[in-house]
């Protein structure tokens, strides 16, 4: 058993939320298949560049409960040309925290990740490929779109 003052591991203590603001504006330091270009946009009555995707919705996406048989990370459509979230060093917490919360599931019937630029290394297979070995006999949906995998990856 464990006491109240051990610290729990980093990666399953849940992050916070990253202001939008927070954010860097400078669109090399993302990583995305979208045009760096589009990634930013001026607001007219400030002046101040902003990030197009909202991040904010990605980290929550990220933090949500995956309930029941099915892991769902899906994007909703953007604007200005944007196609996905993209990846940024300030939510691999957020990454991490989704890793610790499915990496004890199995049996799963439906695993959708989709618009979400899925952080580089060995994020996918040290986390989505469990996933895939452990619900191989009960798996329905696949769907792994737009989420910056390469063929190396899979």
């Amino acid at each position: 058993m464990r006491s109240n003052l051990e610290e729990e591991p980093a990666s399953s203590a849940k992050p916070i939320f990253q202001c939008s603001y927070d954010f860097p504006t400078d669109a090399d330091e993302y990583l995305t298949i979208d045009s760096q270009d589009k990634l930013t946009r001026t607001r007219s009555w400030s002046s101040r560049l902003w990030l197009v995707p909202d991040m904010h919705q990605l980290q929550r996406q990220l933090l949500d409960e995956q309930a029941g048989n099915a892991i769902q990370l899906v994007g909703c459509e953007f604007d200005g040309g944007i196609t996905m979230y993209p990846y940024h060093e300030k939510v691999q917490p957020h990454y991490d925290y989704f890793a610790s919360t499915v990496k004890t599931k199995d049996d799963l019937e439906s695993i959708r990740i989709a618009n979400f630029f899925l952080p580089p290394g060995s994020y996918f297979e040290d986390t989505i490929l469990p996933l895939l070995d452990r619900s191989k006999n009960t798996l329905e949906t696949l769907e792994l779109s737009n989420c910056g995998l390469s063929k190396d990856n899979i």
